[in-house]
């Protein structure tokens, strides 16, 4: 008779919004899994083991899965953590975790921190890890068309634009699937058009801000990213690249990526729980991954916070050591 493999070990700290779309993807991985998900909010233990038992009734999964208040009560050796907590005060968080855990695989939700020195605490807590860090167009069928049907002109010049987008929480998606598309890390952002009115995010304690900033690559490629204000349900943003002769026309909404001669690109965003059991299978199988690695996103980060912070401390708070946003 044969006997089946222990199920492998997965943490996901922090069961909100964002960690419960990866806990309905964890449902659907082709591994054995015991889940471990911790919070220190009992109403998100409560929602989460709610969407658990609705996700498992319809997908039969052979899975277990435990909810805790604190990091102690969970194994010490965990195969895969999933940080999906917001960007303040990762730098405790992780370091809380490394000193009860010892942690085979690291995936972190971006923002990682909330300033350029963080980011070097955050570094420096993890040195010797494998970590990668959740932006995934890279790992995207679709976006991997488009970057292979790029003619890569270069420069290449990169205009995102729309409503309601959330330029300060969401830019570093854009930013590094730009820096993947152009092969160039980024070198400097200007952020003398944006608003020098921040507004509140729908996160506590998290702001979000209008306008536009301007970025440059090491290649000489740029990226411009604007928004303007709008409710939620106005949310809306598309792509425009202008690759020497040609341009795109490209909106994720949509599922449209049009070049100028004609040819097109169709395909979809798919949501984080879809992405989520082809990742972390992924990472059990081979101990790799498409995401970039915390080094490669450290690069975008460590230039987007600091164009951040400064923005921040020229029209709210001098003083700050962090920008909060997430």
């Amino acid at each position: 008779m044969m006997v089946a493999d222990p199920p492998y070990v997965i943490l996901v700290v922090g069961a909100g919004e964002i960690g419960s779309r990866y806990l309905q993807g964890l449902a659907k991985c082709s591994h054995r899994l015991r889940i471990h998900v911790v919070d220190v909010s009992p109403d998100a233990i409560i929602k989460s083991r709610r969407l658990w038992l609705e996700v498992v009734n319809c997908d039969n999964v052979d899975s277990h899965i435990s909810f805790h208040n604190n990091i102690q009560e969970c194994p010490k050796e965990v195969d895969v953590a999933i940080v999906a907590t917001t960007a303040r005060k990762r730098g405790e968080l992780v370091a809380l975790m490394k000193r009860h855990l010892v942690v085979r695989y690291w995936i972190l939700e971006k923002l990682l921190v909330q300033s350029a020195a963080e980011l070097d605490n955050l570094s420096k807590i993890l040195s010797g890890a494998k970590i990668w860090v959740n932006t995934p167009r890279r790992m995207l069928p679709w976006h991997k068309q488009i970057r292979t049907s790029l003619i890569k002109q270069a420069p290449l010049h990169l205009k995102v634009t729309g409503k309601a987008w959330g330029l300060a929480c969401n830019s570093v998606h854009f930013l590094d699937m730009f820096s993947w598309f152009t092969g160039e890390p980024l070198e400097s952002i200007s952020t003398e058009e944006l608003s020098r009115h921040w507004i509140k995010a729908k996160r506590p304690g998290n702001w979000e801000i209008l306008g536009e900033f301007k970025s440059k690559f090491t290649g000489g490629s740029t990226a411009t990213f604007s928004v303007e204000y709008g409710e939620p349900s106005d949310l809306s943003y598309q792509f425009h690249i202008e690759d020497g002769d040609m341009s795109w026309s490209i909106d994720e909404e949509f599922g449209t990526a049009v070049r100028s001669d004609g040819f097109s690109v169709s395909g979809r965003l798919p949501f984080l729980s879809e992405v989520t059991p082809l990742l972390v299978d992924e990472i059990l199988s081979t101990g790799q991954c498409e995401l970039p690695s915390l080094e490669t996103s450290s690069e975008t980060h460590r230039v987007f916070l600091a164009a951040m912070l400064e923005h921040w401390q020229n029209t709210m708070d001098a003083t700050a050591i962090v920008v909060p946003i997430t």
